[in-house]
């Protein structure tokens, strides 16, 4: 439960940002899915939030104007995970990891998954 430890989401990211990338400074790219996976496992492993004023909700996703908290993570295999539901399958991840406990950035890019046929076929456009 390492999250009791802290009473604010920046230095609780920060930590897990060390232990998913223990050592890391300035940006690094990861290129295969089965490590971007595993070490995404450990940033975000449960617990991932908790009843106590600001850290209700530590660590959020951020795309174009949109974002949400991140509330749960479930690994499928060695390229595929859930968070909160959406099922990814990831191409790569690139961090950024400053000396500033406060500017630490996780990119993941995400490969597009084979039709299931539920839904009619899209120009690629």
């Amino acid at each position: 439960m390492d999250i009791d430890e802290f009473d604010l989401p920046n230095p609780f990211f920060d930590y897990r940002v060390g232990k998913g990338f223990p050592g890391l400074r300035g940006v690094k790219e990861f290129n295969n899915p089965k490590e971007c996976v595993d070490r995404l496992e450990i940033l975000l492993r449960n617990p991932l939030n908790r009843n106590k004023k600001n850290m209700t909700d530590p660590i959020w996703w951020l795309r174009g104007s949109s974002n949400n908290e991140i509330s749960s993570f479930e690994r499928l295999d060695s390229e595929r995970f859930l968070v909160d539901g959406k099922q990814l399958k990831v191409k790569k991840i690139v961090v950024y990891s400053s000396l500033a406990y406060y500017k630490k950035f996780v990119y993941v890019e995400t490969s597009p998954e084979e039709a299931t046929g539920l839904y009619e076929e899209m120009a690629q456009e």
